[in-house]
């Protein structure tokens, strides 16, 4: 009787080590949707005037990245064939998780996320319940809004303008310049997004899918990402004034707009090479980092 206790004592303790193990190989091959948990965590600081509760901002950053994870982790078990093309090194490829495991994971993510909001508040519930939806929506076999374009990209987006959103009704204010924050996400991950789809052209017309990139070319896709940018920063000039954006916020997102669209013109020349295309997408998700925070400065001084 004791030693069946112990056996069972000793199976939870593997089993759970297990899914630490798997939660640690999606946290580091995902680290880059750290993007998605900083858009909440500006917007809390927007929201709050600076000074957020820091309990209810850790409970929100916590939340966006706990159900973005569980949404990538989804998307890598439906694709995992077509990453076997585009990114062989994923956990689930290499073999260094099962398949079970992720699965399992991905409701442990999102069940923790709905959790933690619940505590936040009724606004901040609904709206990673939505998230959480959108992210089922996008992947599930059943469904699989990714394949159908241009959902994809657009799915996407809004999967990061909800994102933004969480810190905003986390702190209770909605504001008009959190809606705008948010819809500079949307935005800027069109771009980011269409970057990926560059990247995996290869495994997406393998899969028969339909991508910016595949329909509309590799160049005018390139321009379309350049005209998105240079939107983003035509726009603050234009809602300066409405926002109260102060001088140098306002000057900041012109800078990071110019620098973006200079970086996104390189790739007219160098659009096949994939390495290039990975580097230059890696390097806009931290441009990003210092557009949020000009967001965060142009209404705070």
């Amino acid at each position: 009787m004791l030693d069946a206790e112990i056996d069972r004592s000793d199976i939870c303790s593997f089993n759970l080590l297990n899914y630490v193990r798997t939660f640690g190989h999606y946290a580091k091959s995902r680290s880059l949707i750290f993007i998605f948990p900083w858009a909440t965590f500006i917007s809390v600081l927007i929201a709050a005037n600076g000074y957020p509760d820091p309990l209810a901002a850790g409970m929100a950053v916590s939340a966006s990245y706990l159900v973005l994870l569980a949404i990538y982790s989804y998307n890598d078990v439906v694709d995992l064939n077509v990453d076997r093309i585009n990114a062989p090194d994923r956990p689930l490829v290499s073999g260094r998780v099962a398949k079970k495991e992720v699965i399992r994971l991905v409701w442990i993510l999102n069940g923790s996320a709905l959790a933690i909001a619940t505590m936040i508040n009724l606004y901040t519930t609904l709206i990673v319940a939505i998230l959480i939806l959108i992210g089922i929506l996008y992947s599930h076999p059943k469904t699989h809004y990714k394949d159908i374009f241009p959902l994809k990209t657009l799915l996407t987006a809004t999967g990061a303008a909800i994102a933004s959103l969480i810190g905003g009704a986390a702190m209770d204010n909605l504001s008009l310049y959190v809606i705008y924050a948010a819809m500079v996400f949307f935005a800027f991950e069109c771009v980011l997004a269409s970057l990926g789809d560059i990247h995996d052209l290869r495994g997406d017309k393998a899969a028969g899918r339909r991508t910016f990139p595949i329909v509309l070319g590799l160049m005018p896709t390139i321009v379309m990402m350049m005209i998105i940018i240079m939107s983003i920063a035509l726009t603050a000039v234009m809602v300066s004034n409405l926002l109260s954006i102060n001088i140098i916020g306002l000057m900041m997102i012109i800078a990071i707009c110019g620098m973006s669209a200079a970086m996104l013109r390189g790739l007219l020349r160098k659009y096949d090479n994939r390495p290039y295309v990975k580097r230059t997408r890696y390097a806009m998700r931290f441009v990003h980092v210092f557009l949020q925070f000009a967001l965060f400065i142009g209404i705070i001084f």
